[in-house]
């Protein structure tokens, strides 16, 4: 699930290599556009995450759901209310805290991401140690889109990268770290029995 920016068409462009790629790794992929920059709240936005979720599921497939950027709050409130219906969620570069300055800025209330990220963090806070073992998040070392303590989610699995940068890390982990969500979803698929 992409974050903002994801109505441009490099990001749909960019978004079908990925699944190609991740196709060839035996992981079916689809996207839920959230369409950030709209005047559409942020629950229709999670009713369409949810409706996706429930498809993939009376398919039969395990779900992962991976958020990217501000798509992270979405699905980091969907695994935390989905009462075990998504096996994991990868975060990738994810903004899922929001800073207290945001929280005291009247111009972002109205914004889906924001509302977003505001009740994800607040779903999150009730994860138990085991759901948040199910979690796997990835840090860049610096950037200046979201700041990484932003995207840290305690108790999960936080992988501090060496990158530098939002577009780049979140890239760099799509392209090149698909073999270490596999063997993630894989261990917790083998546990799960």
């Amino acid at each position: 699930m992409p974050g903002l920016g994801d109505q441009r068409a490099i990001f749909g462009w960019f978004y079908r290599q990925v699944g190609t790629l991740w196709r060839w790794r035996g992981m079916h992929t689809r996207v839920m556009w959230p369409k950030w920059v709209s005047k559409e709240s942020d629950e229709p936005k999670y009713q369409r995450l949810l409706a996706i979720i429930r498809e993939e599921r009376q398919q039969g497939r395990e779900v992962v759901v991976v958020g990217v950027s501000a798509g992270s709050a979405l699905g980091l409130l969907a695994f935390a209310e989905a009462d075990g219906d998504i096996l994991a969620f990868i975060s990738i570069c994810g903004f899922t805290q929001l800073k207290p300055t945001d929280v005291t800025n009247r111009e972002l209330m109205n914004l889906s991401w924001f509302q977003a990220t505001n009740k994800a963090e607040l779903a999150a806070r009730a994860l138990t140690a085991a759901e948040r073992k199910r979690i796997l998040s990835f840090i860049p070392r610096s950037d200046k889109v979201i700041e990484p303590r932003q995207e840290y989610i305690g108790g999960a699995t936080n992988i501090r990268m060496h990158t530098h940068g939002h577009m780049v890390s979140l890239v760099m982990v799509l392209l090149w770290r698909q073999r270490q969500i596999a063997r993630f979803v894989d261990s917790l698929a083998t546990s799960r029995g």
